[in-house]
């Protein structure tokens, strides 16, 4: 399912190159690989996906960073703490942000 939508947004690129693209998608979008790929391109495509708070994210590869078994590379860093984690932190800090115009809202 996610290299169909990798094919698809890669196609919808091709035909709007410089079109500025936002791509709101569930939680099974929610994969490193599609969404490094798009934040890559060119005119990169951002992606808005849902974590569950119980969500295993980890800080990405460094090259030539330690291996697996005998020659297995890793296929992801050091682990980051789970979204549930940071929002019970106390030590997190919180910014308020206002979004003009959401939905089109006029006020």
């Amino acid at each position: 399912m996610t290299d169909w939508a990798r094919q698809m947004l890669l196609e919808l690129r091709r035909w709007l190159p410089k079109r500025s693209m936002i791509v709101v998608a569930d939680s099974s979008y929610a994969v490193i690989e599609l969404l490094a790929r798009m934040a890559n391109l060119e005119t990169p495509i951002c992606m808005i996906a849902r974590f569950h708070l119980d969500a295993a994210l980890y800080e990405p590869v460094t090259p030539g960073g330690k291996k697996v078994g005998r020659s297995r590379s890793n296929k992801e860093g050091a682990r980051l703490p789970t979204p549930k984690a940071v929002l019970d932190n106390t030590q997190t800090i919180w910014q308020k942000l206002t979004i003009q115009k959401w939905y089109g809202e006029t006020a």
